[in-house]
């Protein structure tokens, strides 16, 4: 099985910084890439089941999500 930044088990991760902004019509790339770490139910690509764990709020520091959502925008 290949891993996520494939697009084999969820969307391609490889360019998110550009895609996360025409995911959800008037929410920024930013703040798609937060809700979708923190409530990865709220939006789900079409096609993809919801596998994301939904405990990253807990799981994750303050900066350590903000590096996270830092990380995947940079991906271009």
């Amino acid at each position: 099985i290949q891993g996520v930044s494939t697009g084999t088990v969820a969307p391609n991760l490889t360019q998110i910084g550009n895609v996360a902004a025409t995911r959800k019509e008037g929410m920024s790339a930013e703040d798609y890439i937060r809700e979708s770490i923190l409530m990865p139910d709220a939006f789900v690509v079409e096609g993809y089941q919801p596998i994301m764990p939904k405990d990253y709020g807990d799981r994750l520091s303050q900066e350590e999500l903000e590096d996270l959502v830092a990380f995947l925008l940079a991906q271009k």
